[in-house]
């Protein structure tokens, strides 16, 4: 079975760890890099920064349930393909879990979620038995 792909599209915090690779040993020498790093934390607003310590907490939980058999790929909701998975989904909330380009969920609904991911694992062992066939 090929893993499940589960894509999520959410406002993200995109300052953080992006700099030019000179400015980087300069900063972590010089002991700069943690004060910007954390300057950079405290300017986002505090919901923002909940929603995306609540993702890790729903990633880390669905891939001890699911173990090899998932993998995530996170989208910012703000980038061209955020704003074009938005488009196609026009979900009612943000993040949005697409699960296999097909189904979606949109919002804080984990178990709904987990239904997706239960279906498309069913859809795959139908799959499979079905081209099976005797000799």
């Amino acid at each position: 079975m090929n893993p499940i792909r589960v894509d999520v599209v959410i406002p993200t915090l995109t300052a953080l760890g992006y700099e030019c690779k000179v400015c980087a040993l300069v900063s972590h020498q010089l002991d700069l890099h943690k004060k910007y790093l954390q300057d950079c934390r405290d300017d986002y607003p505090e919901d923002l920064k909940q929603e995306n310590v609540l993702l890790i907490h729903y990633i880390n939980t669905l891939k001890q349930l699911y173990k090899h058999r998932i993998c995530f790929r996170i989208i910012d909701a703000h980038s061209p393909m955020g704003l074009f998975q938005q488009l196609i989904h026009w979900p009612s909330k943000l993040p949005i879990f697409i699960v296999d380009k097909k189904l979606v969920c949109g919002g804080w609904k984990i178990d709904e979620l987990e239904k997706l991911i239960d279906q498309r694992i069913r859809n795959d062992s139908q799959d499979l038995s079905n081209n099976c066939e005797p000799d």
